[in-house]
């Protein structure tokens, strides 16, 4: 390494509980060590009925899906790009939709490329959006996303 540190240099993820903001569980890496890579690991810790809150930098679809299947609630801010269509729209402004898969994103496109009349409906794992708009940042909206 050129020029090395004179200190140790790690990437951490930790699981901390909001209100004391307590460590309840981390995965320690090299600090060249890929963040989602180790949230995957951290997954391992989340239980049932607890609230795991996300940035979106840690959003991939099967990610979720494992997060999902440990029974806990998450909610995770949403990057550009996964489609979330309106399913039903809910009084409060919020709206049932669903994950849909990217390998079932890339077959229905390859079906309607070559003409198939047996394109896949659309499913996924459902879950409800919130939009919100940071008013400090320039007006810019954030989606959430909660299961």
């Amino acid at each position: 390494m050129k020029n090395p540190a004179p200190f140790p240099q790690a990437r951490v993820v930790g699981l901390g509980e909001c209100g004391t903001h307590a460590v309840v569980a981390a995965r320690l890496g090299p600090w060249r060590a890929n963040e989602r890579i180790l949230a995957e690991e951290l997954v391992a810790d989340f239980e049932p009925d607890m609230l795991v809150i996300a940035n979106r930098g840690f959003y991939s679809h099967r990610l979720w899906q494992t997060a999902a299947d440990t029974g806990a609630d998450l909610l995770w801010r949403m990057p550009a790009g996964p489609n979330l269509p309106v399913v039903h729209a809910l009084a409060d402004g919020s709206f049932e939709s669903f994950l849909l898969d990217p390998k079932v994103r890339g077959r229905r496109a390859t079906q309607r490329h070559r003409g198939s009349a047996n394109v896949e409906e659309p499913s996924g794992i459902p879950v409800r959006v919130i939009e919100y708009e940071v008013t400090n940042r320039g007006g810019k909206g954030e989606i959430l996303v909660r299961v």
